[in-house]
């Protein structure tokens, strides 16, 4: 359909209603994560099982500032995806500062199962970017443990519910806990509704060209912007498949590619990842912050030694 100028007419009741079944779809996978492991983490909670896995991984997390058993957080999200890994969090005794540890440490690495083969098809040593990916997420997490100031107050997990009183009030604690579960779904339906609002009005063309300077700070070409604010706003297994359809058409270098996809691995999704963090208290400058530098400072290393290496071309050549 369109308008008396000729132009495509806005749908927004499709929009919405599209956005909706959409956030829906992926809310039903959130829930089949989620609840099943939050109930087994309560369940192992209450029979002191977590507290032996803190003992056993108190050395590792020591230098993160975590207790212990916050290594099985850390690991799901790091195998599986955040979701996962909050559903731990919400189950544990942590203060905003180890919440935003946890949530700096995953939105830099996570879902390696599934990223990884992704951004292998893109371009670019496998090895390489899930090193780059875990090392960076660990000293995140080392750096933001001595820089964060302390706070003790506990604002997940701070009673264990005995299973002594009745398998009635265990799940009536359990379900008002859970609530977290109902907010990430909201949000997610709030970000995805967003994003094809600013896609419909053709406000992500307007953001890139605007964003397109900026680009030079990321070491990255103009022509790489739409793609990067796209893997940004949308995430990377959406964007990945708008960066491998730009590979097959050559619209846009393969190296210029493989640098996008080295800049994406600590730096996606950033609007989605660091809200459903915020939403159970972790500090969004800590979220956002470090994987902003990160993909600065992982660009200027590979552009710094490509120069480098055109340069002692270049000297070999004209001697």
């Amino acid at each position: 359909m369109q308008t008396e100028t000729g132009k495509p007419k806005i749908d927004l009741k499709h929009i919405f209603s599209s956005s909706l079944f959409e956030s829906m779809k992926s809310s039903l996978d959130i829930i089949k994560i989620m609840i099943p492991i939050s109930f087994l983490m309560e369940l192992l909670n209450n029979f002191g099982l977590l507290n032996m896995l803190g003992v056993i991984a108190k050395p590792i997390s020591g230098l993160l500032g975590l207790p212990g058993e916050a290594i099985l957080a850390i690991i799901t999200g790091y195998v599986v995806s955040c979701y996962p890994a909050i559903a731990i969090i919400t189950t544990l005794s942590l203060t905003i500062k180890q919440i935003t540890i946890i949530g700096a440490m995953l939105v830099i690495c996570h879902t390696l199962s599934v990223e990884i083969p992704i951004q292998k098809k893109i371009g670019g040593k496998q090895l390489n970017i899930l090193l780059i990916r875990i090392i960076s997420s660990l000293l995140v997490g080392m750096l933001l443990n001595l820089i964060l100031k302390d706070n003790s107050e506990l604002i997940t997990g701070t009673s264990i519910l005995p299973i002594s009183p009745g398998w009635a009030d265990f799940l009536k604690y359990f379900v008002l806990k859970n609530t977290i579960v109902l907010q990430i779904i909201i949000l997610n339906f709030v970000i995805l509704f967003t994003y094809r609002m600013l896609e419909a009005f053709n406000v992500l063309a307007f953001l890139s060209t605007l964003l397109a300077p900026l680009m030079k700070i990321f070491g990255l070409s103009k022509d790489l912007t739409f793609l990067w604010l796209i893997s940004n706003m949308a995430g990377l297994i959406y964007g990945s498949s708008l960066i491998l359809s730009e590979l097959k058409n050559s619209k846009i270098s393969a190296r210029g590619l493989v640098k996008l996809n080295y800049s994406l691995a600590t730096c996606h999704a950033i609007v989605q990842e660091s809200a459903i963090f915020a939403v159970i208290g972790a500090s969004i400058p800590a979220l956002v912050a470090p994987r902003v530098l990160l993909a600065i400072g992982i660009l200027f290393v590979i552009n710094f030694r490509e120069k480098v290496a055109i340069s002692r071309k270049n000297v070999l050549f004209n001697g």
